[in-house]
């Protein structure tokens, strides 16, 4: 062995309405760590992770990324999985020349030389899953997302692709992060007589578990309406009962190594 350990960044939120998504990456994270150890580590040198929790607040985000590079002297964060977490963290990350991996799906129009982006971006995703959509159930489409920068910017590209092929926005809602059963089942009471043939979902973290649930206890059928999540994970699914998301289609699928 040569050397004291590697320190890398482990900035993802394992408390709050995000902790169901975030808990993931951070196993993740971890058992990527535990193979390198047991493989010898990078160079001889073991990774030491540095935990901390953000709670799913932005400003948090931003003084613990703080507190990773400067106290703990990190030059490597994997972190964020909102995309207003992820801006939180860019200008200390510049700022500090520290280097973030970032995993989740995200809106594009945004470019660092300190970032990694690992996730898809909407052509990737969103316009494979509009025409699988057209093909299958319709161009009638509802847009139910949490109040989010991803949201809205994703929706808005769905928008403009449905004006120009023919198809049509017959309702577009946001819900607030942590928003409660009452509030969902009241827009998703609107459904019945929207005429929609699917619905585009951007809701996030515990609150996609809700719009699943609160979606099959309204006598709604997946297998008619089906929900085309861009969000939901496989951490969400497992929480979810067979039931309540039969019918319901993800993009991109899980079926990844």
């Amino acid at each position: 062995m040569s050397g004291e350990g590697l320190k890398v960044g482990v900035l993802f939120s394992r408390s709050g309405t995000m902790a169901v998504t975030e808990n993931a990456h951070t196993k993740g994270i971890l058992l990527a760590c535990d193979e390198i150890n047991e493989a010898g580590g990078i160079l001889g040198r073991m990774l030491d992770p540095i935990i901390l929790d953000p709670s799913g607040s932005d400003d948090h985000y931003a003084s613990l990324a703080t507190e990773l590079l400067v106290k703990h002297r990190v030059n490597v964060i994997f972190g964020a999985c909102l995309s207003t977490s992820r801006k939180a963290i860019l200008p200390i990350i510049e700022r500090f020349n520290g280097i973030l991996f970032y995993p989740s799906v995200y809106e594009g129009f945004e470019y660092s030389p300190n970032v990694v982006y690992g996730g898809a971006v909407p052509n990737q995703v969103v316009l494979p899953l509009l025409q699988y959509l057209f093909e299958n159930q319709g161009k009638r489409i509802v847009l139910i997302g949490s109040d989010t920068l991803y949201a809205r910017e994703v929706n808005r590209i769905v928008t403009e692709f449905l004006a120009e092929s023919g198809g049509e926005t017959v309702l577009e809602t946001y819900l607030p992060i942590g928003a409660s059963k009452e509030h969902f089942g009241v827009v998703l009471s609107r459904l019945p007589d929207s005429g929609a043939d699917a619905i585009i979902s951007t809701v996030v973290g515990e609150d996609s578990v809700t719009l699943y649930n609160v979606f099959a206890d309204r006598g709604l059928e997946g297998e008619r309406l089906p929900i085309a999540s861009l969000t939901t994970t496989e951490s969400e699914l497992a929480t979810i009962s067979p039931d309540a998301r039969a019918g319901h289609i993800l993009s991109p699928p899980i079926s990844r190594p």
